[in-house]
């Protein structure tokens, strides 16, 4: 199990110092941590208080990703509290402004969540939609990752074999 109450701490702790070198961009994604973390651990009093302002901050700085990151999130925490339509709303806002960024990672998980969220309330169309989106996607995201690790596990075998053959040059030498 996750140790969030020593997350939260270090977290705090890094608030202090992005503070005193005025990095509101640091600021921004760390009241976001401190907020999942709390939200994550079942504070959702806490939660709601950082990622607000996360949110807040995020606006403030034009930082988009921040403030997609911070809808979703804020979605989830509404959904936690049973708020149906706030977390809706949320999540449609995180998504529409994560897909601006290509921030595909949260699209995928906010597809999961609406997913979820769907299903409790009975709209098993969209569940099933949502779900198939993040599956798709999340598939998608594998693909390259595995299409990324063979090309450089293929780049490395040829550089090894490179290596052979010199060496088997200068002892022919």
């Amino acid at each position: 199990k996750a140790n969030y109450a020593a997350a939260i701490d270090i977290l705090l702790e890094c608030l202090d110092s992005a503070a005193q070198f005025d990095d509101k961009h640091a600021i921004a994604e760390i009241y976001f941590n401190i907020g999942n973390n709390y939200l994550q651990n079942g504070n959702l009093e806490q939660a709601e208080v950082y990622l607000n302002k996360s949110l807040r901050l995020s606006e403030e700085l034009e930082f988009i990703k921040g403030v997609s990151q911070t809808f979703t999130i804020l979605g989830s925490l509404y959904y936690k509290r049973g708020n149906i339509d706030q977390a809706l709303k949320y999540m449609h806002e995180g998504i529409a402004t994560a897909l601006e960024l290509n921030e595909k990672r949260i699209v995928s998980d906010t597809y999961r969540t609406l997913s979820e969220v769907y299903k409790s309330i009975g709209n098993l169309e969209k569940a099933l939609q949502c779900f198939e989106q993040y599956d798709a996607m999340r598939k998608r995201s594998q693909a390259k990752d595995n299409k990324s690790l063979l090309d450089s596990l293929q780049g490395e075998l040829a550089i090894e074999k490179s290596a052979r053959e010199l060496v088997e040059i200068k002892n022919k030498e």
